[in-house]
């Protein structure tokens, strides 16, 4: 009854799906059974448990059910989280499977799991492009981004601003950054949002990758790979500047004055009298770059072909 109403708080989706395996190995040890048995073909699949199950072949059928019940979050997470399996035909069968299954979900379903899987940084180490692919896939599903906003905007604590970055790596998520960096409640999320507003640009992680520095060491340091994209979003500079000059976060504010410093050589007139409003705030943190940028106001050396931010 508890896993059927979905009570269950989806967090760790690799803990969770850990404890249901070793719980169904040991329902399995626990039967009574001859002496002597013959391998038979799986069983059909009777619940979404199955693909926890320890039998890869139990899972991949699991997946391959095309009337296989995903009504709860957990149902889901375990679902997704086949994409890093340890074998390799579940890995594929839940490429294959996962857009099927996602056009009967629920939006708020599927944006539950992706909150509780970006919150992990993604430290699958089996995903790769393919498995990313499904990912965005599923997520491109009518009604999941406009889910995942409003998650983003009504979110009080937690890492609400690093999930916002984990989710820039779906397109779709393109067209609610604007909304989202004017109603978010958490600064570090709609210091994200403006700074994707800003430099047109998502920068998000895409793995983790562990490594030794030397022979002598014996413990093992974790390096992180970043991937950038192109995020068009409709705004253009002097509207997201505007828009981060005016919050009431100074950390959001700072990254109105840095974009600025950036973008010395290419601004415009409005631009200029958003750093000068900038060079006048009380916290030193972003007082500093945008007097800095007035100071190059008069630089005539300086060369215009850089990049703007």
């Amino acid at each position: 009854m508890l896993l059927q109403s979905g009570n269950i708080r989806l967090a760790r989706i690799q803990d969770l799906d850990q404890r249901l395996r070793y719980g169904l190995t040991l329902a399995e040890r626990s039967r009574k059974r001859p002496w002597w048995s013959v391998r038979k073909a799986p069983p059909d699949v009777d619940s979404f448990l199955d693909l926890a199950h320890p039998d890869g072949h139990r899972r991949e059928a699991a997946l391959r059910t095309p009337g296989l019940r995903l009504e709860v979050p957990l149902a889901w997470g375990l679902a997704l989280y086949r994409i890093n399996d340890w074998v390799p035909e579940v890995r594929a069968a839940a490429r294959e499977m996962l857009p099927i299954h996602a056009q009967s979900a629920h939006p708020a379903v599927l944006a539950t799991v992706f909150w509780a899987t970006l919150m992990e940084d993604l430290r699958w180490l089996r995903v790769t492009d393919r498995e990313e692919q499904t990912m965005a896939a599923v997520f491109c599903v009518t009604g999941v981004a406009e889910a995942m906003r409003s998650k983003l905007i009504a979110a009080t604590t937690g890492p609400a601003g690093r999930i916002a970055r984990q989710a820039s790596r779906f397109p779709d998520m393109d067209s609610q950054w604007e909304e989202v960096a004017r109603q978010s409640v958490q600064p570090s999320v709609r210091a994200v949002a403006l700074r994707i507003l800003i430099s047109q640009k998502a920068i998000y992680q895409v793995n983790w990758q562990e490594y030794q520095r030397s022979p002598s060491q014996t413990w093992r340091h974790s390096r992180r790979y970043l991937r950038e994209r192109a995020a068009p979003t409709g705004l253009t500079f002097l509207e997201a500047i505007e828009l981060a000059a005016q919050d009431r976060s100074p950390l959001v504010r700072r990254i109105a004055a840095d974009a600025l410093v950036r973008a010395t050589h290419r601004l415009s007139r409005e631009e200029w009298a958003i750093a000068e409003k900038l060079a006048m705030d009380r916290h030193s943190s972003i007082r500093s770059p945008a007097q800095f940028v007035l100071q190059r106001r008069q630089s005539p050396d300086a060369s215009d072909d850089k990049e703007r931010f």
